[in-house]
């Protein structure tokens, strides 16, 4: 199966959306470059439609995203009266991936990181058939009622209405492709994120999660790139980050504060993740 993988932040933005019916015998518009990505809801008949070399007959509640700078085909007349829903929205940074959870996953990439904060990766299939209809139909005409609206208000209210939706489709989707062990890695990441402070070990997270730390570690570093510990690390190095800028604490109180014993090696990791040391990366900031 494909998908779409939407690195953020920024999350896709909204543009608009419409409702379109195709009568027995006609055809969806054939389109080419259209500079948008394009979500098709739908919701009686069946839409027989092409991007590049894949072809899909989409019936009710199926859905289908088509890309912005891919030629969109006709592949032949509706056979019935077909309703369906299009939404026009765009992104950032953008891949195409076929079957990614056979090998590192897309979802957290240890490297993508901003200054204050971790780079996720959003992954919606490019077709998908919609079991949550009633929520997927109601986001949706939400939507199309807030076509004509101008206010700022309405403007916030559709992008949450579009993220939404967003999140239907790839919640459906992450249950039924999520395995074992991409659920134990998100358990591990969790509970590092709570406990980053504390004194943390591999015989730790052995007794914690009930799986030797070998196991642990290879499935960590088939999901994300990176060991138990690396990802520890990083996520201490992000906290020193934020009190860095955000505080006057002195840099031996946060090596403490995020879980370094030593400033020495505080140090030494922080300048091996961001290239310059603690001192150097506060005073960018400061006057």
């Amino acid at each position: 199966m494909d998908y779409l993988c939407f690195d953020a932040p920024p999350l896709p933005h909204y543009f608009i959306c419409g409702e379109q019916l195709v009568k027995e015998g006609s055809n969806h518009a054939s389109r080419s470059n259209i500079g948008v990505f394009d979500l098709l809801i739908v919701t009686k008949g069946t839409l027989y439609i092409g991007e590049l070399d894949h072809q899909w007959e989409l019936k009710a509640w199926d859905m289908c995203i088509l890309r912005p700078d891919a030629n969109h085909y006709s592949i032949r007349p509706c056979q019935e009266d077909t309703h369906f829903y299009w939404i026009h929205f765009q992104a950032d940074r953008w891949r195409q991936l076929q079957n990614p959870f056979f090998e590192k996953s897309p979802f957290l990439d240890i490297n993508q990181y901003h200054h204050f904060g971790n780079a996720y990766s959003l992954l919606i299939p490019k077709h998908w058939s919609i079991t949550n209809t009633d929520d997927v139909a109601r986001e949706t005409r939400l939507l199309l009622s807030l076509n004509n609206k101008t206010s700022m208000a309405n403007c916030w209210e559709q992008q949450a209405a579009f993220h939404r939706l967003l999140r239907i489709i790839a919640q459906e989707t992450y249950e039924t492709r999520s395995s074992s062990n991409q659920l134990l890695t998100e358990k591990v990441t969790e509970y590092l994120r709570n406990h980053y402070r504390e004194a943390i070990s591999s015989e730790m997270l052995t007794e914690k999660f009930h799986f030797h730390s070998v196991y642990i570690t290879r499935t960590m570093q088939r999901y994300l790139g990176c060991t138990p510990l690396q990802y520890l690390q990083k996520i201490r190095i992000d906290q020193a980050k934020l009190l860095l800028v955000n505080t006057d604490k002195s840099i031996a109180a946060i090596s403490e504060e995020v879980g370094f014993d030593s400033n020495t090696y505080f140090t030494r990791c922080f300048q091996k993740i961001e290239r310059r040391t603690p001192r150097e990366y506060r005073k960018q900031f400061r006057k």
